[in-house]
């Protein structure tokens, strides 16, 4: 993501959103300030949102220490939408500065990015009776993953907004003895690939003739 232009990753509707606001202190008598105030101006379909937070200024910027002002928010409508921000470092000017007209991001107008609208996502999970030759681990699939957390976690780092995906487990399970390990291996690659197939086999059988094979995978994506 270093490579990436900032605010190029897409930005989504109804999904929990950070503004990071970090702050430099460039006064030659002290190196650090915590618990500065600032305050986000937030514009959207012509309101304006303020939120505050408090963050700590140094010397100089490190964006992989958690010193700036953070500020949570979500926006909440239901198509594409241009938001418009700026941050005050200071506002109501408590905090005693050689230069108090330099508090302001930026020093003039707003940064405008857009919210997107996205689609949902319904995802079916499909459990493995995995028991190979020679296997002697645990054989019926379970644990976080299977259960909601995998799609939870995709979730969060989709472009896909809060409660999106819409997950649920298929009922029994699948039998598979073809060994899926290890994956580097040309047999282990081909088995996962096949099983890969069987389920894409399911998934079109049960969404074009669900009325004959059952209704498991219908509408999912």
């Amino acid at each position: 993501l270093t490579t990436c232009a900032d605010n190029s990753l897409p930005l989504v509707n109804k999904k929990d959103a950070t503004a990071r606001i970090y702050l430099r202190n460039q006064s030659l008598l002290s190196s650090n300030l915590s618990g500065v105030p600032v305050r986000l101006h937030i514009f959207a379909n012509g309101v304006e949102y303020i939120a505050n937070a408090t963050g700590k200024a140094t010397t100089s910027i490190n964006r992989g220490v958690r010193d700036a002002a953070e500020i949570y928010f979500n926006v909440n409508f239901n198509n594409d939408i241009a938001v418009s921000f700026y941050a005050e470092v200071d506002p109501a000017n408590t905090i005693s500065e050689s230069n108090e007209g330099n508090n302001r991001y930026p020093a003039s107008g707003t940064i405008s990015l857009t919210f997107r609208r996205r689609d949902t996502l319904k995802i079916v999970g499909q459990r493995l009776r995995y028991h190979p030759s020679g296997y002697a681990g645990t054989q019926n699939a379970a644990g976080w993953a299977v259960n909601g957390g995998a799609a939870d976690y995709m979730e969060q780092l989709m472009p896909i907004r809060n409660n999106g995906i819409d997950y649920s487990i298929r009922s029994g399970y699948l039998d598979w003895t073809a060994a899926l390990s290890p994956c580097s291996s040309t047999t282990g690659g081909n088995n996962q690939h096949a099983l890969i197939q069987q389920l894409n086999s399911l998934w079109i059988l049960q969404n074009a003739l669900s009325w004959m094979f059952g209704s498991d995978f219908l509408g999912a994506d």
